[in-house]
């Protein structure tokens, strides 16, 4: 493995790394609003 290899593999999973980080963040905030939203219609 060449140290270009080496970069564009470690640039790829940074990538990676930070999509399923902005995915996940959206998933959670989606769920907070959904309690928010089942707490308000009981309410």
């Amino acid at each position: 493995m060449t140290r270009r290899d080496f970069l564009g593999f470690f640039l790829l999973g940074g990538l990676l790394g930070l999509l399923g980080k902005k995915i996940n963040a959206g998933k959670e905030q989606k769920e907070k609003e959904a309690m928010f939203w089942r707490k308000a219609d009981e309410a």
